[in-house]
């Protein structure tokens, strides 16, 4: 659990993005920010993932990992060892129904700005909130990426 533990935290402050409400108006030629509906999916997908990370089913869920673009990076982990990460915690949850469930994290202030019209590479801005044992807020900060719908697309960090 140990190794663990540092995606299981990145997977589930990424989760908490279920909380993003409007963030871009999309809608407007010229404006490369996600469209309301694009962003009303991303919060309805992030809800799900974030409610389904508890049960094995939501630990092997491929909509929870569609949210991850094919180039996502951040801090060294990719989108394929976000996912075996996830498939790592399904097997644990599987023998030990008890085995530790993931912080209880919220955001707030969530922000989608800085979108490259070109890259379509926005940067998604939040406060951090794990409300587990007492409260501690961090600033949050990553990269998304607008294709067919909006993803998260990291860091681009190798470490």
């Amino acid at each position: 659990m140990t190794l663990l533990s540092p995606i299981r935290n990145t997977i589930a402050g990424i989760s908490m993005l279920a909380l993003l409400s409007a963030c871009g108006g999309g809608d407007s030629p010229g404006n490369p920010n996600p469209s309301a509906e694009a962003t009303n999916v991303f919060s309805s997908t992030y809800s799900a993932g974030l409610a389904g990370l508890t049960s094995y089913a939501g630990l092997t869920s491929t909509a929870l990992a569609d949210v991850f673009d094919a180039a996502y990076l951040d801090s060294g982990s990719s989108k394929a060892d976000v996912v075996a990460a996830l498939q790592s915690e399904a097997q644990a949850v599987a023998v030990s129904p008890d085995f530790p469930s993931f912080a209880q994290l919220s955001l707030s202030d969530v922000s989608i700005s800085n979108c490259d019209a070109t890259t379509k590479i926005c940067t998604l801005t939040a406060t951090l909130t794990n409300s587990d044992v007492d409260t501690v807020s961090v600033p949050f900060t990553t990269q998304v990426k607008l294709s067919d719908k909006v993803r998260l697309y990291g860091d681009q960090s190798a470490s």
